[in-house]
């Protein structure tokens, strides 16, 4: 036992010396490491005019940051100092205070001033010192939190100027603080003064062709916006501008330039400009992707989002930058694959600007992910990756510059397209109007056909107070229709439906027949009319018949209907030393007039001087407009002048054409009155009427209820001549003329009238088209019915009966 416990002493005191051994060959070892990782002394040789600095500079950490530059300095700190491991050292988020030292030794040929560079202009504070043998030569304060005077020369970045001798050892220091803890790569570069000014020119090119770039394409697309007023192209010009100036003041510029006084507005700026031009891009998506249509959750989303860099923009005041910069980076990286997302669901769904969004928004994303790895050391500070943020921004710009451009393509096309299916769909509307008008003007001329024709032939008979009573129903009824005839008329200008004719006019009949109208209607209200036609207006003029005669008679019209009292005057002359002649017709009444601030809209449809129901005359208000169309239509001009109180006086004038005195040639193939005349014609009514006046006048007829009716009738009857309406079932009037008129036999010839409610000039050339001979308006009158046969059939003038 005693043995064997002594063996296992020896052994215990042997492995405990082996482990004393290997307990202090650890210290050595660790000690020689240490050693060995501090950074060699750089040499400055000839020739040599740059030098980075990162991977020659030994880095101390002050976890408390309360030690000086004599106690880092000293003998006691120097195995804690470790040799950096990159070429731009990178903090990151840290509260310590980190010191960094460079040994310089001069191989020149003779003295010469350096530059040292900083070159980050964010860096919060920095403490530089320059020792020689030992002692403290020089001493520098500044950073971007003091006031930008405090830096020894003006520039951006940071720089330190110092100057050694050939032979000699020189020690920088630098001590770097950050406010919040926010440490960004911080380059560090030697220069000599001439390598620093071609560098700097470089620099100052390459940030000032990038500004520029951003510049234009605000002011460009300003412009687009300010023509097209699309809110897409306001946010972008606003995020850019935003983005500009974020850039400024990362880089130093807008401190060194706009603020220099202010380090903490400087610092401020940063969280607030890059908030800013995050908000208006997140609005310039949503107003560039039209997300409310495509994708309404990314509102949702988007509003979030703005909130959240409001609030930053607020909290930004508090001096708490490193929170700061971290609302950022939560809310911006996931915002931009959202966007991203959001692009490519825009792209699916057809829309064709998301593919410049795509492009645009992955450029940027992938710039703003190197940038923040670069921030947060991960990647490597290589010049690639330092300009990341500039040159992913300026791609995008000019791609969503692009994108905007072919959105204003896109929407164009989709406005032509639109305005396309609205002129389609207002045709196709106005084409049904206009069917309709056709269609009502047919079913009330047709019945108003059977009333004033039955009154015209019952008023030829009548005696005492049955006369009176048929005088007040013809009046209604003449009422009546021409309500439905300014209706027609009304509709067929707004339609664009107008057809000029160029008619031989006796001028001065028309005048006669009017006037014999207006002077019995003014002699029933009372009024005197004064009616003068100058002598040397001719008897035939050439012009659209219709279209004078309406115009006068509503001017006529509205001259009585306004004029309770006194007199209306028309006076009527020719100029002939126009060319063409001037056609001028003065209407002048003592009436009520027109106030001078109701005069511009007078001509306006449904407008009248008085108007609601308080109004005091009555009519649809468009008289004076149809007067002022046709008017214009024609070629003329219509102009007005009135006094409210004391009346109005209308001045019309219009080109006109001397006429020629027709010579009217005896037409010797007039049917014979003994054959009977055909009447094609569906509603009843009608048909007794016309058959009545044309036994008035001593003609016999037949009954036709459809066009095709009436072909069978002429296959078995002979007849004079055919009275056609146009608008009827089975077989309507037109067709049943074509087909007459492509028959090989006589009765291709015959005489063929149209009678219809249908009034456009439209209606009257596809009469003439096809191949009917004359065209008579619904109610027909007697005489006027009478003139129109006479044309064609012999004269059949028998005496009246006394019963019809």
């Amino acid at each position: 036992m005693d043995a064997a416990y002594k063996m296992y002493l020896n052994l215990t005191i042997v492995s405990r010396s082996h482990m004393t051994f290997r307990l202090y060959l650890a210290i050595m070892l660790l000690l020689i490491s240490t050693v060995s990782e501090a950074a060699p002394t750089l040499r400055l040789e000839p020739g040599v005019r740059k030098y980075d600095l990162g991977l020659h500079a030994d880095i101390l950490e002050d976890p408390l940051g309360k030690l000086t530059i004599d106690q880092v300095s000293s003998s006691a700190y120097t195995h804690q100092w470790v040799q950096s491991q990159q070429a731009q050292p990178n903090f990151a988020f840290s509260d310590s205070v980190f010191w960094m030292r460079i040994t310089l030794t001069s191989e020149m040929q003779m003295s010469k001033t350096w530059w040292f560079e900083v070159a980050f202009a964010l860096q919060d504070y920095i403490d530089y010192f320059v020792l020689h043998e030992g002692k403290i030569i020089s001493i520098i304060h500044t950073g971007d939190r003091t006031p930008f005077n405090s830096r020894q020369v003006d520039y951006r970045n940071f720089l330190f100027e110092f100057d050694i001798s050939p032979g000699e050892t020189r020690q920088i220091y630098l001590r770097l603080q950050a406010h919040d803890g926010v440490h960004e790569p911080c380059p560090i570069i030697l220069w000599d003064q001439q390598s620093f000014a071609l560098a700097n020119g470089i620099r100052n090119l390459g940030m000032g062709l990038y500004f520029g770039i951003m510049l234009v394409m605000a002011i460009y697309n300003l412009f687009i916006f300010i023509v097209v007023r699309d809110r897409a192209y306001a946010y972008y010009v606003i995020y850019i501008i935003g983005f500009f100036f974020w850039l400024t003041s990362y880089y130093g510029y807008a401190f060194q330039y706009l603020w220099p006084d202010s380090p903490n507005w400087a610092n401020q700026m940063i969280i607030v400009s890059s908030s800013f031009w995050a908000i208006f891009m997140a609005q310039f998506i949503r107003s560039f992707l039209d997300t409310k249509q495509l994708t309404p959750w990314f509102e949702i989303l988007a509003r979030i989002t703005i909130g959240g860099l409001l609030f930053n923009i607020i909290f930004s005041f508090s001096g708490k930058y490193a929170v700061g910069i971290q609302i950022l980076v939560g809310i911006g990286i996931p915002m931009c694959i959202i966007a991203i997302m959001t692009g490519f669901i825009c792209f699916k769904a057809g829309y064709r600007p998301a593919r410049y969004f795509l492009l645009a928004w992955t450029t940027l994303l992938i710039s703003i992910v190197i940038f923040v790895l670069k921030i947060a050391g991960i990647l490597p500070a290589i010049f690639i990756f330092e300009k990341s943020i500039q040159i992913g921004s300026a791609i995008e710009v000019i791609l969503l510059s692009l994108g905007l451009a072919d959105r204003i393509s896109v929407l164009k096309r989709e406005k032509i397209l639109a305005q396309r299916d609205a002129i389609v769909a207002f045709e196709s509307s106005l084409k049904l109007k206009n069917d309709f008008i056709t269609s009502i003007s047919h079913e009330l001329r047709t019945p108003m056909n059977a009333i004033i024709g039955g009154l015209e032939v019952a008023q030829k008979h009548a005696m005492g107070h049955l006369k009176t009573t048929l005088d007040i129903v013809q009046s209604g009824a003449s009422d009546m229709m021409n309500l439905v005839n300014d209706i027609l008329t009304h509709t067929e200008i707004q339609s664009d439906r107008l057809m000029i004719q160029s008619d031989h006019i006796n001028i001065q009949s028309l005048l006669k027949s009017l006037h014999e109208s207006y002077d019995y209607l003014c002699e029933a209200r009372g009024l005197q009319l004064d009616w003068e036609v100058d002598a040397a207006l001719p008897k035939w003029i050439c012009a659209d018949e219709e279209k004078i005669v309406i115009i006068l008679s509503k001017l006529l019209d509205n001259a009585v209907k306004f004029t309770e009292q006194g007199q209306v005057t028309l006076y009527i002359k020719c100029d002939k030393t126009t060319s063409p002649w001037l056609f001028i017709c003065v209407v002048k009444d003592t009436g009520i007039g027109i106030a001078q601030e109701k005069q511009a809209r007078i001509f306006d449809s449904f407008t009248q001087s008085e108007g609601g129901f308080q109004r005091r005359y009555g009519g649809l208000g468009i008289g004076l407009s149809i007067c002022k169309k046709l008017t214009e239509a024609i070629g003329g001009e219509l102009r007005l002048e009135s006094i409210l109180g004391q009346g109005s006086t209308f001045t019309v004038s219009f080109p006109i054409e001397p006429g020629v005195d027709p010579v009217i040639e005896q037409n010797t193939n007039l049917s014979s009155a003994d054959l009977p005349i055909l009447i094609v014609e569906d509603d009843k009514i009608n048909q007794k009427v016309m058959m009545k006046l044309l036994e008035k006048m001593g003609y016999k007829s037949l009954i036709a209820n459809h066009g095709k009716e009436a072909i069978e009738v002429l296959e078995k009857e002979a007849v004079s001549l055919i009275l056609m309406d146009l608008q009827m079932p089975v077989m309507d009037g037109f067709t049943c003329t074509a087909k007459i008129r492509g028959r090989e036999d006589q009765l291709k010839n015959i005489p063929i009238i149209a009678v219809t409610a249908n009034l456009m000039d439209a209606d009257k050339n596809r009469c003439i088209e096809y191949g009917m001979n004359a065209f008579l308006k619904k109610p027909v009158k007697l005489d006027i019915l009478r003139n129109s046969l006479s044309c064609y059939i012999e004269s059949n003038i028998i005496t009246p009966k006394t019963e019809v």
